[in-house]
């Protein structure tokens, strides 16, 4: 195929070329949402597991992440009360973390985890097995836990009692730094030189992983125990304390019974995993049990939670499922946990997600919390709460106060209700539960954003929302289905409240901004008013769309399309949307799926997927190597085609046209012109017209996404952003962490990036984040540029005539060029006086595509790229 390019080569080089290696600098906090994150993608969410007061007013903040409102952290940080400090941390391989924290009376910090070393705030580190402390300066080792084979964590806890510290957990043993190791698993206290057993539950798994969970101090200075209830605690001989099972007292000499510990524990396992002191002295137990037994042998129903006031058991009602830590503050004792439900004083069971409040008389929901409670604790007025992973995300969305103000796996509740522990962000415009696909710039310029969310901002909503620049909007309503999902957006009206559009993705319905619903299979219109389905859709997942001058086009992994009236014609993958039916593409494209469409002015349309032929209307078979372009009238036809990828089968995910021809991307080593040469090409190269051309050294990773923004600049998106440089290509911002990026769009200078991620820049902004291209200068100074929002197009796109606006003086010249970069207007050469200026450009004879309008004036250059639909 021949696809022509005006420009020379040099024109994609040249328009770059003053674009230097984005600053991490430049990522903007429009979606910022505060809390703690993990910085390497490990396929596990950020969880905070302890806290600890640092004796200054301020906490201590621990568990698995490496990016806490910001700040790089290592695992630990530290609240001041107006923001967060690093201490250094831990470091180990990916399960890495830190599960107690426990401040000493002479103000050390003691932590124990799962990890090898910590490292201090100048880098220097110390081999520390999982037992450190801080001094207030440095960390020093306290020793070696070793690790059962059955388990992966180790369940710590830490207390001190009399002056003397305790640790408890899953371990097996502790080794000392003199090489010696203590004698029983789960156990064991500091001597102020080495570590020692006492006794304890004993094991799991035949006596290799200890077995507790929890450690709490009386206020006699006693130390209470808490674990596994399948056994009796033992003293340090091995002799049986009768009644202690699952909660035991340590009085510094011998182990005593509370009442007779768990009951009914034959049925299933039952553990003490956290432990409550009151200041009489009293305490609350929780875990994972259904009795306890009094002193006298009886049992008491206590479904995971239960109080001893030093005599006997009371119930507290119950709580659905795990309880894993418990806090008192204002009066009211709170609980958090895996559990669902709270169990009201008449027996039934109200819902609680993970976070819950005994008032003293009955039990109270958090509103707004979601997720695996994992750790609460006193602070200021009320609590901070922290939580770890439990296939919901980690987090948690703070919606009581109807802001829908979203906080990573931590935040405080208070008399106000839930708020982040931040200074820097108020996590208000966040995009919650769920990734962002794709990005585009709706005919206002607004950011129109598709995936699977069900949050945006304060707004609950599934799949599709417009950020207007300050806030959220859901102007076109809602997606429905099993797992609803936007991939791809084409807009066909002009700016207006609700800018008409066809999207496509994975759903069975969509959902009016009123209520009404309308069954769509996975493509839909919104005509500025209202849904309607094309035909009965497709069978399948629709990836990708785009506007042609005979219709709409359909592609994605679906054998055939469904008119209206329920019969069915076969498409293979790809079919074309007339307004009325739906017609395939010749035969299609086998295998499949499509990935990537584009329409190019003279009508072509340019097809990405994984395919290796494409079925002419005759019958006959091309062979196309993931790329093709059908031709309305005449058939498919090729133009050079991919080669494999290295351990991936090839296809092409992007497609963009440029003033220099066609850029395609996604997986693949090189790309074969038709003469049979091979061109190396690492997922992206260059069409222009006749040949391809690497693009520099290409991009690690598949390349989902690719934009090209106002002054012809290509940005890409893979497991990171990148933006070329006229040379090569660069990470856009230092890149994401957490995870990859998919849809990337620019609108007025501003880059957004779409993906599943957790920072863009150590930003916290999950999903989707903001990059100031405008902020970002180069470091070679360019000429003076004046910003695209000053050259605005309406409408856009436009069928007929749009209306150009801007504001200059002097010598002014407006043009208009075609996507490969073809002057086909010129609507002004020559002298204007100072204001603000409007004219109109009838695109009626030109086909369906991309276009960008170019201002020239003494102060500089604007450009606005449009669309013409048909």
């Amino acid at each position: 195929m021949n696809i022509r390019c005006a420009l020379a080569l040099g024109a994609l080089w040249a328009s770059a070329t003053v674009a230097q290696p984005a600053s991490p600098d430049y990522w903007r906090d429009d979606f910022a949402v505060p809390g703690a994150y993990l910085a390497t993608s490990t396929g596990s969410e950020p969880s905070v597991l302890a806290f600890a007061d640092d004796g200054e007013g301020g906490l201590y903040v621990a568990g698995n992440f490496q990016n806490i409102d910001g700040v790089a952290v290592q695992g630990i940080a530290q609240w001041t009360g107006n923001g967060w400090r690093s201490i250094g941390g831990i470091e180990g391989d990916n399960r890495a973390r830190v599960e107690a924290l426990l401040l000493l009376e002479d103000g050390t910090l003691v932590v124990a985890g799962v990890f090898d070393r910590t490292i201090g705030p100048t880098g220097a580190t110390v081999a520390a097995g999982g037992l450190a402390r801080w001094d207030g300066e440095s960390w020093h080792s306290l020793g070696q836990l070793e690790r059962s084979q059955f388990v992966s964590g180790m369940s710590l806890a830490l207390a001190e009692a009399d002056g003397v510290l305790y640790v408890g957990g899953q371990f097996t043993s502790i080794t000392n730094l003199d090489g010696s190791t203590t004698d029983e698993p789960g156990l064991a206290r500091w001597t102020g030189a080495a570590w020692e057993s006492f006794g304890g539950p004993g094991g799991f798994f035949g006596g290799e992983a200890g077995q507790v969970f929890a450690l709490e101090t009386l206020p006699n200075g006693d130390l209470l125990v808490g674990g596994g209830g399948s056994t009796l605690f033992r003293d340090a001989e091995g002799n049986e304390i009768p009644g202690a099972r699952g909660i035991a007292r340590w009085n510094g000499e011998a182990w005593s019974a509370v009442g007779q510990g768990l009951s009914g524990v034959g049925e299933k396992v039952s553990i003490v995993l956290a432990i409550h002191v009151g200041d009489d002295g009293g305490f609350v137990i929780g875990g994972a049990f259904a009795e306890v037994s009094q002193s006298n042998g009886s049992s008491l129903s206590a479904q995971n939670v239960a109080r001893w006031d030093g005599t006997e058991w009371t119930s507290l009602d119950g709580i659905g499922s795990e309880v894993h830590g418990l806090a008192e503050a204002n009066g009211a004792l709170y609980a958090v946990g895996s559990f669902r439900t709270i169990v009201q004083p008449d027996g039934t069971e109200v819902q609680a997600i993970g976070t819950a409040r005994w008032t003293g008389a009955s039990w109270e929901a958090l509103p707004g919390s979601y997720g695996q409670g994992a750790a609460v604790f006193p602070y200021g007025d009320g609590v901070v709460v922290g939580w770890s992973e439990d296939g919901i995300g980690g987090g948690i969305e703070l919606v009581d106060n109807g802001s829908g103000v979203r906080t990573s796996a931590l935040a405080v509740y208070g008399p106000e209700g839930w708020r982040p522990l931040s200074a820097r962000f108020d996590g208000a415009q966040g995009i919650g539960f769920g990734s962002v696909a794709e990005v585009e710039v709706d005919p206002c310029g607004d950011i129109a954003v598709g995936g699977g969310f069900s949050r945006a901002g304060g707004l609950q909503l599934s799949g599709l929302a417009r950020w207007d620049g300050t806030t959220w909007e859901a102007p076109w309503g809602s997606l429905f289905g099993l797992i609803p999902y936007a991939s791809a957006f084409v807009f066909t009206g002009a700016c207006d409240d609700a800018p008409a559009m066809y999207v496509s993705g994975s759903f069975d319905e969509v959902v009016a901004p009123d209520g009404t619903r309308t069954d769509s299979r996975n493509v839909a219109h919104w005509n500025g008013a209202e849904w309607s389905p094309l035909g009965g859709g497709v069978p399948g997942a629709a990836y990708a769309l785009a506007q042609g001058p005979d219709g709409l086009y359909v592609g994605g992994g679906f054998s055939h399309a469904y008119q209206a009236g329920g019969q069915f014609v076969e498409v293979n993958n790809i079919a074309r949307w007339d307004g009325t039916e739906w017609s395939p593409l010749g035969a299609g494209v086998d295998r499949g799926p499509v990935r990537a469409l584009t329409v190019t002015p003279d009508g072509h349309v340019i097809v990405g997927g994984r395919f290796s032929a494409v079925t002419n209307p005759g019958g006959s078979s091309v062979p196309a190597s993931s790329l093709a372009a059908w031709v309305p009238g005449t058939g498919w036809e090729t133009f050079g085609t991919p080669s494999g990828a290295t351990n991936f089968s090839r296809e092409v995910r992007a497609l963009v046209q440029t003033q220099s021809g066609l850029v395609v991307a996604g997986v693949f080593d090189g790309v074969m012109n038709e003469e049979g040469e091979l061109i190396p090409a690492r997922n992206v190269a260059l069409w222009d017209g006749e040949n391809w051309h690497p693009l520099g050294d290409g991009i690690p990773g598949y390349v989902g996404g690719l934009t090209v923004d106002a002054d012809g600049r290509v940005l890409a998106t893979s497991e990171d952003p990148y933006v070329w440089t006229g040379e090569t290509w660069e990470l856009l911002g230092g890149g994401v962490q957490g995870g990859g990026t998919s849809g990337i769009a620019v609108a007025d200078g501003i880059v957004y990036v779409a993906g599943y991620f957790e920072t863009a820049g150590g930003v916290p902004s999950p999903s989707l984040a903001a990059y100031d291209l405008a902020t970002a200068v180069p470091t070679t100074p360019a000429p003076p540029q004046a910003s695209s929002a000053t050259l605005r197009a309406t409408p856009n796109p436009a069928r007929g005539a749009t209306t150009f606006r801007f504001e200059a003086s002097g010598s002014v010249r407006l043009a208009v060029y075609d996507a490969i970069g073809r002057e086909v207007a010129v609507l002004h050469d020559g002298q204007l006086a100072e204001g603000t200026h409007m004219l109109s450009f009838d695109a009626t004879d030109l086909p369906s595509g991309v276009y960008i309008a170019r201002l020239t004036s003494p102060t500089g250059a604007a450009s606005r790229t449009f669309s013409v639909v048909r």
